[in-house]
């Protein structure tokens, strides 16, 4: 995870950025039992989601970061993991 985060903040989001998309997904099924609901949440979360959310917007694809923002900031209101908060929402701000 942190190379594809490296990646992107390089500016090499054809390399970090698919490899860090699939990688929070594969980091939130953790969590999800068979029919895909979160049964528990998966430490860090919002950390890589937001650093997601950061390279979706570096791309220029701001629908998307905005939507992974709303996402995990949804979920971290829900399980309480709340420690990225900070920087989840100065993050929307600036979107």
């Amino acid at each position: 995870m942190h190379r594809s985060i490296s990646l992107c903040s390089q500016g090499r989001l054809d390399q970090g950025l698919p490899v860090l998309a699939a990688i929070v997904e594969a980091w939130r099924s953790a969590g999800r039992d068979p029919s895909g609901k979160q049964l528990h949440p998966v430490l860090m979360t919002p950390y890589f989601a937001g650093r997601l959310a950061e390279a979706l917007a570096r791309s220029g694809d701001v629908h998307a970061a905005r939507a992974e923002l709303d996402r995990t900031i949804q979920d971290a209101t829900a399980n309480g993991e709340r420690f990225w908060d900070a920087q989840l929402l100065e993050l929307r701000k600036r979107l």
